[in-house]
């Protein structure tokens, strides 16, 4: 058997006989995960640069491509906007495409 065909069990819900299983060369290559330095600096970053991250998104840039600038995770975020009292846009203006501005 390959390595990329082989699946190893993981631990079954109560009552089960048998668990789900996964690839193993996911078990193999685990995703690193950032140490409470990194996430402390990333969520500085984002305090030191809160006007930019005001203007950016009152101007439309996307929650999620804001979280993904600045390294954090979108809910965080969104609650800091909340925080800062930036008023947030409902699903369907956050999922209309922005209009490009207008060369004058």
């Amino acid at each position: 058997m390959s390595p990329r065909s082989a699946v190893i069990p993981m631990a079954g819900t109560v009552g089960s006989r048998t668990g789900p299983t996964i690839p193993l060369t996911i078990k193999e290559r685990p995703v690193p995960r950032r140490s409470a330095a990194e996430l402390a600096a990333a969520r500085k970053r984002v305090h030191d640069e809160q006007a930019d991250v005001t203007r950016r998104y009152r101007e439309g840039a996307s929650l999620n491509a804001l979280a993904r600038m600045y390294d954090v995770h979108a809910p965080w975020l969104r609650h800091r906007l909340i925080k800062w009292n930036v008023p947030l846009r409902d699903p369907a203006e956050a999922n209309r495409p922005q209009r490009l501005p207008t060369p004058k």
